[in-house]
This record gives C-alpha cells, sequence and structure tokens, in this order.
C-alpha cells in the first residue's frame, strides 16, 4: 500500500515536471550543453552557407553589371554608325566614314561577347538576334545605297532624299527599343540579385549574433 502511494506520488510528479526533473544535475547539464553545442553546430552551418551564398550572388551581380554594361557598348556601336554616316554625308568628309567603319567592327564584336554572356536566356537571345538582323538591313539596304548615290554627282541629291526620308531612322529606332528592352530585363534581374545580397547579410549579422550568444 506505502509503495503503491510513492509510485503514485512519484508518477505525479513526472506528469507535472516531466522526465527531466528525475535526472541528476550531471546528467542535465550534459544535456543542456550538448543543446547548446547542437544549436551552436547547426548556427555556424547556416553561417558558412549564408557566406557561400553571398559569394555567389555577388558573382552574378559582377556579370549582371557586365551584361548591362556589354548592352550599352553595343547600344554605343549602333550609334557610331549612324552619326558617322550623317556626318560623312553631310560634311562630305572622309574622316567621317572612320566611326562609321570602327562601329561596325565593334558591334560585331560586343554583339558576340553579348551572346556569350546571355546564354541560358533563349528570349534576351532572340531580341540580341533582331537587332543584329536590323543593323545588318541597316547597312545594306539603307547606308550602303546611302553611301553608293553619294559617291555620283548625278545621283547625290537622291542620297539626301534617302537619308531624310526616315527609312534608315525607323530601323535604327527600333533596334534602340529592344536595346532598352534588354536593359530594362538585365537591371530588373541586377535588382533581385541585389536584394537578396541584402537579405543575405542580413541573416549574416543575426547568425554572427547567436554565434557570439552561443559562444
Amino acid at each position: 500500500m506505502h509503495d503503491d502511494r510513492r509510485r503514485a506520488t512519484k508518477w505525479a510528479r513526472f506528469q507535472r515536471e516531466g522526465w527531466f526533473a528525475d535526472l541528476n544535475i550531471q546528467t542535465k547539464f550534459w544535456l543542456a550543453f550538448g543543446l547548446v553545442l547542437g544549436l551552436f553546430a547547426i548556427t555556424c552551418v547556416g553561417f558558412f552557407s549564408a557566406v557561400r551564398e553571398v559569394r555567389e550572388v555577388r558573382q552574378h551581380t559582377r556579370l549582371a553589371f557586365a551584361t548591362v554594361i556589354n548592352i550599352e557598348d553595343v547600344s554605343g556601336s549602333v550609334l557610331d554608325q549612324e552619326t558617322g554616316l550623317r556626318g560623312f554625308l553631310l560634311a562630305g568628309r572622309s574622316e567621317y566614314l572612320l566611326p562609321y567603319e570602327q562601329g561596325l567592327k565593334q558591334f560585331e564584336q560586343e554583339v558576340r561577347d553579348l551572346e556569350a554572356r546571355l546564354e541560358g536566356k533563349p528570349m534576351q537571345l532572340i531580341r540580341l538576334q533582331r537587332i543584329r538582323d536590323l543593323m545588318m538591313d541597316w547597312r545594306r539596304n539603307f547606308a550602303d545605297r546611302v553611301l553608293v548615290l553619294h559617291a555620283s554627282p548625278a545621283t547625290r541629291d537622291e542620297a539626301t532624299t534617302l537619308l531624310e526620308s526616315g527609312e534608315g531612322k525607323r530601323r535604327i529606332d527600333e533596334i534602340r527599343r529592344i536595346l532598352e528592352t534588354l536593359i530594362a530585363i538585365e537591371e530588373d534581374d541586377l535588382q533581385v540579385l541585389e536584394d537578396h545580397l541584402e537579405k543575405t547579410l542580413e541573416r549574416i549579422q543575426w547568425l554572427t549574433l547567436l554565434m557570439l550568444v552561443l559562444g
């Protein structure tokens, strides 16, 4: 009877205080130490994972910046060709053709570089190909025609008329619109990366604080 009462009292205490209350001090200490150590280990894993994530995001951010600059370089080469041609036709001086010729070479190189940077982005590559096609069309069916007409005094007025017709400008304007779309999309991606980087750095701060507390 006495044993039953003792067992009942012990069981009531177990229900009230839980199994932890029956452990000795040394066992409680090691359990608490193990818990803290486990939390510290998890925090360390989270910390180093976040640091690695920051490295990766920063690398992607640098690539995104380089892509935006690359697009701006393509835009610059288009402008060089357009202004070089117009300057030559208006001034009649052959040195104005230099940016026109250099612009074409730069355009081809910049487009190849951009094509490599946009790998894995099929819609962006389609837009880039459209820019390339429009630029080649502008050169072959407008710029070269204007230069041929301008070369002969008998057809020089025709060259001026073609230049002022807006035919070439329409192509260039479309190229600029596509370039603006390319840049807008890349800048959106860049903003996403920057936001992600900011959140990851904030997480690292909290994890560092937690490590200091647990340590």
